[in-house]
């Protein structure tokens, strides 16, 4: 951060601006709330003040969204098809490979692929 921003962040302190947790979308310089009003001390853009509710809600919303997109597993058929076309990608690689140790790897990883898929 430029020593002027410092110097711009710093006045807004001393004029008893109270230093938000958002960040300005324009220059990511920490916003103020000065008054009723929310500014950016550093390219001066003003904000409208959001309800503090309001602002709970879609926080609360965005993060359950969030945890729903992560809850969701695929299902055992969608694992046995992926390890299938896995096991097949690797033959065709095996195939055309000349180095043994590269071989060795790719048929490690064929038959942990087919002991999952025995497990399923």
């Amino acid at each position: 951060m430029r020593d002027e921003n410092i110097d711009k962040i710093s006045e807004m302190l001393l004029r008893g601006g109270k230093m938000l947790s958002r960040h300005c979308p324009t220059c990511n310089s920490p916003l103020f709330k000065f008054g009723e009003e929310i500014i950016c001390p550093v390219c001066g853009t003003s904000f409208a003040e959001v309800d503090a509710k309001e602002e709970r809600k879609t926080k609360i919303s965005a993060a359950s969204q969030d945890l729903k997109s992560r809850e969701r597993s695929p299902d055992e058929n969608e694992i046995k098809r992926e390890l299938r076309k896995k096991i097949g990608e690797i033959l065709e690689d095996l195939k055309r490979e000349r180095d043994l140790t590269k071989i060795k790897m790719g048929l490690e990883c064929i038959d942990k692929a087919l002991e999952i898929l025995n497990k399923c």
